[in-house]
């Protein structure tokens, strides 16, 4: 596992919990090959421009109802992160 900066460092990122996900190498390279150094909202924009056809009630509609189930589950006492997906540092 990789430590991976959600803000990057070059663009003001610290070395905060909520801005570190640990992820595996090669994700980390893909990611970084195929995003630089781009901030989160801006890998959106570029997706929904580029890939998706300027959808933004689509993209808009799938974040609200991510937000929701978030809520769910934090209610219900149940992680709130993917299955697979790691944000903490490996014990």
């Amino acid at each position: 596992m990789t430590k991976h900066h959600i803000i990057c460092k070059c663009k003001g990122g610290r070395d905060y919990p909520s801005n570190i996900a640990y992820i595996t190498r090669e994700v980390h390279t893909k990611y970084h090959q195929l995003f630089f150094t781009l901030l989160p909202d801006q890998i959106v924009t570029y997706l929904v421009n580029h890939f998706w056809n300027g959808q933004w009630n689509w993209v808009r509609k799938a974040l609200n109802e991510y937000d929701k189930e978030v809520l769910r589950r934090e209610k219900k006492g149940e992680s709130t992160h993917n299955e697979g997906e790691s944000t903490h540092q490996p014990e």
